[in-house]
């Protein structure tokens, strides 16, 4: 009978302590504010949801201790949550935000994820340490991690995020958006520009270490990355691709290219012989084969390079589809005292209009055409 009793204790402590663990939720009566600003002192997973009531209204799993300021149009929350109560609790303290869908926010959260979802207005924020995700956002938005992913999702918006650590993607976004990760990929999946709002403006990735990837660049893409594959689907204007170590695949291209890496292949296939602007070709590799399609029709002017160590086998080290002329093969001493070979084609095709200059080390190169 004792152990029952005792038992019965211990569930009625677990349950009140459970009640105590539940969020206590805390209101702010709005009185003309448009601007919320956020700053987390203490750290912590902070989500903010846009509804559709003139209110602030603040939940949280641990004694979150809020100070409340106006200033004009802005609204000031400085959050500090209990240390005893977070330091007893193996979970990230959280604090839950719920703010009027159209609201301008601003955040400082000092260690943490930050969730933002149903926002439209003009959002920026920082978090020294922690992921962001953010979906169904419209307006204008600036964000930046120390350190974690970023993943952005069915909004349209204009702005720049930024890690420097970690994957960035988007997915289902309109607008201007340009995405950097200092050690991590950099994923755009259906991005596109905003209909009739849009500024034009090429997709810009830039990362230390990661893959890019793009389904498509209407306006032209700007990728630059220090280790990764670079992969496009569909690309219109231009494509501006850089690597340090691997692959470049550009599936379909309408407008002109410069591309190169020092360890891997590249891969292009040009569309739309008749299409208008600049249609140049640059590819180069340190280290591997270069595949190059272009359209039967397409004029252009080839020049196509292959440097190898004396001695290897030169032949058909440069296959094309269409007639070129291949030179005498010429012996170059590097400033490390090596001779190289030097191998070099040439053809000026339908006039000649379109500059075409491929090089590589050590690899093959691949004219063909695109019937």
């Amino acid at each position: 009978m004792k152990k029952i009793i005792v038992l019965c204790l211990v569930l009625l402590f677990l349950v009140f302590y459970g009640f105590a663990q539940e969020t206590v939720s805390n209101e702010y009566k709005l009185s003309g504010e448009k601007i919320l600003e956020i700053a987390v002192k203490t750290g912590g997973r902070l989500e903010v949801t846009g509804w559709d009531k003139k209110m602030i209204k603040t939940m949280g799993d641990c004694e979150w201790k809020l100070e409340w300021n106006k200033d004009g149009e802005t609204v000031e929350l400085e959050a500090r949550c209990h240390k005893k109560r977070a330091e007893a609790s193996k979970n990230i303290p959280v604090l839950k935000v719920f703010i009027p869908k159209k609201f301008d926010l601003e955040i400082k959260n000092q260690g943490g994820p930050i969730h933002l979802d149903n926002i439209e207005g003009a959002i920026s924020g920082k978090t020294l340490g922690g992921e962001l995700t953010l979906s169904r956002l419209a307006g204008t938005l600036h964000m930046k991690t120390m350190g974690g992913a970023i993943t952005l999702t069915d909004s349209k918006l204009d702005g720049t995020v930024s890690t420097m650590g970690g994957r960035v993607l988007f997915e289902n976004v309109a607008g201007d958006i340009e995405g950097n990760s200092r050690g991590g990929s950099v994923v755009y999946k259906n991005v596109k520009k905003k209909s009739g709002e849009s500024k034009g403006k090429p997709i810009r990735l830039k990362t230390m270490g990661g893959a890019m990837m793009v389904n498509h660049a209407p306006n032209g893409a700007i990728l630059h990355t220090m280790g990764g594959e670079i992969s496009i689907k569909s690309a219109k204007k231009f494509v501006d691709a850089k690597t340090m170590g691997g692959n470049i695949v550009v599936a379909e291209l309408d407008g002109w290219i410069k591309a190169s890496t020092m360890g891997g292949k590249i891969d292009v296939t040009v569309i739309n012989d008749a299409g208008k602007g600049e249609r140049d070709v640059t590819l180069e590799s340190k280290g591997g084969d270069i595949h190059l399609t272009i359209p039967a029709g397409f004029s252009m002017d080839i020049y196509a390079e292959v440097i190898v160590p004396k001695g290897q086998n030169l032949e058909e080290k440069i296959v094309s589809d269409f007639p070129l002329e291949h030179n005498v093969p010429e012996t170059r001493e590097t400033k490390k005292g090596k001779d190289m070979k030097i191998i070099t084609a040439t053809g000026k095709i339908g006039g000649g209009k379109h500059k075409i200059i491929l090089k590589t080390w050590s690899g093959k190169i691949y004219i063909k055409k695109n019937k």
